[in-house]
């Protein structure tokens, strides 16, 4: 993807109560939390996708969206410590000049995870998509038994729930679009009569 240029700062970190609501899936090892601005933001699209930042003639550093930067300005991303001390070198926390873009996570082996989240049951469907090498463009779930697939709406914090359509019931097969606009996975058969989380065939 093309490279963005705006400001980076550092913020505490966020990863389990930040806006992505990344609660039931840990945060990745070795990849440090950004935080997107608010006009990148998009209702969550780039929860858990990963961002390669640099600044100045600093190396490169990936890292991977879990919260939102409301004070951000535009094209802005803030950082946690650890990767605000890889992006600058150990620098004083402050404001600086970045680059960024969106890069594969490449969770070599991992399939992607789909959590039921807490409250969802056959006559209410929240999933939140995870563990994913690319962002997510759009999520479909097609209720046992039936032949067409109804869309999900991204909520504002990276879960997708039904649109008042045809009731996703006890189970569906449910289709993730990846990023690139062409790769899909279905998961089959999936339980919807409660939380919990599910391991998807593959991954983007």
């Amino acid at each position: 993807t093309s490279s963005q240029s705006g400001e980076g700062t550092m913020w505490g970190g966020n990863w389990n109560g930040g806006n992505c609501l990344f609660s039931q899936w840990p945060q990745p090892a070795d990849l440090p939390e950004i935080a997107m601005g608010g006009d990148n933001w998009k209702d969550g699209l780039y929860c858990g996708a990963c961002i390669e930042v640099q600044s100045g003639s600093n190396k490169p550093v990936i890292g991977i969206v879990g919260d939102k930067c409301p004070s951000c300005k535009p094209n802005s991303l803030d950082l946690d410590p650890k990767m605000w001390n890889r992006v600058t070198g150990g620098a004083n926390p402050g404001i600086i000049k970045i680059t960024w873009k969106l890069v594969a996570c490449n969770f070599s082996g991992l399939a992607l995870l789909l959590t039921k989240k807490d409250g969802s049951n056959p006559h209410f469907f929240a999933v939140q998509v995870s563990q994913t090498n690319s962002a997510i463009i759009s999520l479909e779930y097609r209720p046992s038994g039936s032949s067409s697939w109804e869309k999900a709406k991204r909520d504002t914090n990276s879960n997708f729930c039904d649109q008042g359509g045809k009731p996703a019931g006890k189970t569906a097969d449910i289709k993730v679009l990846c990023a690139d606009g062409v790769t899909e996975v279905i998961t089959n058969a999936v339980d919807l009569s409660g939380p919990g989380v599910v391991k998807g065939p593959s991954n983007c």
